[in-house]
């Protein structure tokens, strides 16, 4: 795909940031501006207050790769069971408060029958916890754990900014040093170990974890070249945007050294920093609904 020319991207912006943000999708400013026409109808159609927001939300989100069809809601999503876990009761209590607020606002649906979204209290490293959900089958499995070191949390390091350390929760931050871990594992890395079993008990067709950053990545890619779920699955890392094309310098695979000495190579997908890994499971196929 060629690359957007820095002069169109500087006349799409004056004519109107939307079109700017639209571009990486539309390629071309002429479809930049019907999308936006669309858009901007929807905004209006849809929303009473807060259009400008709405409005900005929905073109940033075209313009990272989301198909028009769902920002404008013209193509339904089909069943959704979403559970969310979390050990924290504050974080519990603050996620529903943003479900309760995001359904008047009417960015979320109400609840129903095929559509439903389920906070709840689990510990991962409870063995117990997991099985119980492992007697729904799950697609998707989504993760942002804690990650970030005790040095980097006590220190800083120019990893942290001050701001980070004084006001939010530790808990949601930094992995216990007390978590049991296999040989081998940084402390930092302790929940990637545990989901990587925890998604083996599972089987979702798709993992997709956020990492702190490329020397991490590179750890939890060697924990799961290790971990029996590598037999049936493939590895990718994705950059901060994974459907655009990379830029100069980007490399497009990320090699990892095992244990043994051997080196595996990783696609490496979009462009920006790496920032999450993603697993597909090669031993399912999602399936369409029936019409």
């Amino acid at each position: 795909m060629p690359r957007i020319q820095p002069s169109l991207l500087r006349r799409a912006n004056r004519l109107s940031p939307h079109l700017a943000s639209l571009l990486p999708a539309c390629r071309d400013l002429a479809s930049a501006q019907n999308e936006l026409r669309w858009i901007k109808n929807h905004v209006d159609e849809t929303w009473s207050q807060q259009k400008s927001w709405h409005l900005d939300n929905l073109c940033r989100k075209r313009g990272r790769g989301m198909p028009l069809q769902y920002v404008l809601g013209s193509q339904p999503f089909g069943s959704l069971d979403i559970k969310c876990v979390d050990i924290s009761p504050v974080a519990l209590r603050l996620a529903q408060e943003n479900i309760a607020r995001n359904i008047k606002l009417q960015t979320l649906v109400e609840p129903t029958q095929h559509k439903r979204l389920d906070i709840t209290r689990a510990d991962v490293f409870s063995d117990v916890d997991m099985q119980q959900l492992a007697v729904t089958p799950w697609d998707i499995l989504v993760s942002n754990p804690p990650y970030i070191s005790e040095d980097v949390w006590n220190h800083g390091r120019g990893q942290l900014g001050y701001s980070v350390r004084k006001y939010e929760p530790r808990l949601a931050l930094v992995p216990s040093y007390d978590l049991p871990r296999v040989n081998g594992c940084n402390p930092a890395d302790v929940f990637y170990s545990r989901l990587l079993d925890i998604s083996n008990l599972l089987k979702p067709k798709v993992v997709l974890f956020e990492i702190g950053d490329e020397n991490q990545a590179r750890r939890v890619l060697q924990l799961y070249f290790a971990h029996p779920i590598a037999q049936n699955s493939q590895a990718e890392v994705w950059r901060d945007w994974p459907d655009l094309e990379e830029t100069e310098g980007s490399e497009f695979v990320v090699d990892i050294e095992e244990s043994e000495g051997e080196r595996r190579r990783v696609p490496a997908k979009g462009d920006g920093l790496i920032r999450s890994i993603l697993i597909r499971n090669l031993a399912s196929e999602f399936k369409k609904d029936p019409e």
